[in-house]
This record gives C-alpha cells, structure tokens and sequence, in this order.
C-alpha cells in the first residue's frame, strides 16, 4: 500500500524512524524541525529540509498521544498514554516530567508565554506551571472530562430557561 502511495503522489520526502502509528505532529515555531510522536512511545523531532531524524526522544512507557512547542520553540511538550508530560529543553536536552492525572493525556499545549503546560485527559484539563511543575488547577467538562471543544464565550455556559 505504501508503494502505491508514493507512486501516486508528490511525496517529496519520506520520514522513516518510527515503528507505529504518529499520533501527533508538531512544527518548532522557529527553524524548519518537525516533532512527531508515535505508538512506538517515541518522540522523533526531524530536519524538514534534509528529512533526517534529529534525536530519539524515549522515556515514556506507553504511546505519544500529543507533541507540542512552546511559542519560543525552546521547549518540546509531549502527553502520554502513561499519564505524564514530558518537557524537553531543546537546546540542551534536559527532561522535566509532570506527573499527570490518573488518566492518560490526549493532548497537550503550552500557553503563549510558556509558563503554563495544559494537559487534557478523561478527567479534564489540568494546568501546570512549568517552571515549579507544580500543578495550578484541573477544569473539569461537563461528564467529568474536558470539553471536545469549547463554544463562543457569549454562547457558554448554555442559557437556561426560567419557565422549566
């Protein structure tokens, strides 16, 4: 099928490296690197250029679910299966862990200043400081987790009616 694809294509490079399923797919702000995070529970940030593979980034037990960098591109956010953050420093490649909720993580952002890490999960969205790693507050959605997606401020919390 792969062949057929690329036969059929424009495919101007193939990234090869990663042994499951990418789950999630992240360009650095500054610089031409692509973050891609798999099944195989690998983080793998690429030159976009030259197609090849920067570092191997392993340490989580099960898959990467979301990869993310901060607005400066100096940090490397990946959520986990295995219930935890992981953030990368780019430039010396430190690794700071947040432990988590007790549920897996499923997508993961770093607010415009990159002092807060949001993590949502089964139980909502849990806020970080990332520099105490500390945890701020979890938001909880509507059947106990985060909300698919968050409607018009005018428009949320819904209206109800005075006549029910």
């Amino acid at each position: 099928m792969l062949n057929t694809l690329l036969r059929s294509s424009n495919v101007t490079r193939l990234l090869t490296g990663h042994t499951d399923t990418v789950m999630s797919v992240a360009f650095r702000p500054v610089g031409k690197i692509l973050a891609s995070g798999s099944g195989d529970k690998i983080i793998k940030p690429w030159d976009v250029e030259t197609g090849k593979e920067i570092r191997t980034i392993e340490g989580d037990r099960e898959a990467i679910s979301s990869v993310t960098f901060s607005s400066d591109g100096k940090v490397l956010a990946g959520g986990s299966y295995d219930v935890h953050i992981r953030l990368w420093n780019v430039d010396n490649g430190t690794v700071s862990t947040l432990p988590g909720d007790a549920s897996s993580v499923f997508s993961v952002s770093l607010s415009p200043d990159g002092k807060i890490v949001a993590a949502g999960s089964v139980y909502g969205i849990t806020l970080w400081n990332r520099e105490t790693l500390k945890k701020i507050n979890t938001l909880i959605g509507p059947m106990g987790g985060a909300w698919p997606s968050v409607p018009p401020a005018k428009s949320w919390p819904p209206a109800t009616s005075a006549a029910a």
